[in-house]
């Protein structure tokens, strides 16, 4: 492959991965009423971490260092109460935590 298709490749993928980013984030009623270049530096900062089914993203107690906002599936949360786990709250694409 040369240089100039490889930038090529390089750029769309970029492109394509800022406007899922920027669809997303305008869909999280936190970040609604920012303005385009607010958006912008936003969409830049965003690193995406994949989890599979039961993974921990975080427990209880952890220090926080940044905000979580799930794109696509779903994610519970759950808390000892009474000895017993327990099924708190549900997350969905837009939903943020952290």
């Amino acid at each position: 492959m040369d240089r100039e298709t490889f930038n090529s490749l390089v750029k769309d993928s970029v492109i394509k991965k800022k406007t899922h980013f920027r669809e997303l984030l305008s869909g999280v009623k936190i970040f609604q009423k920012m303005d385009g270049s607010e958006m912008e530096r936003l969409v830049d900062t965003v690193r995406v971490e994949n989890h599979e089914a039961n993974d921990y993203v975080c427990k209880e107690g952890d220090e926080g260092e940044c905000l979580y906002i799930v794109d696509k599936g779903h994610l519970i949360a759950e808390k000892e109460i009474d000895g017993e786990v327990k099924q708190v709250f549900e997350y969905e694409p837009t939903s943020y935590f952290g």
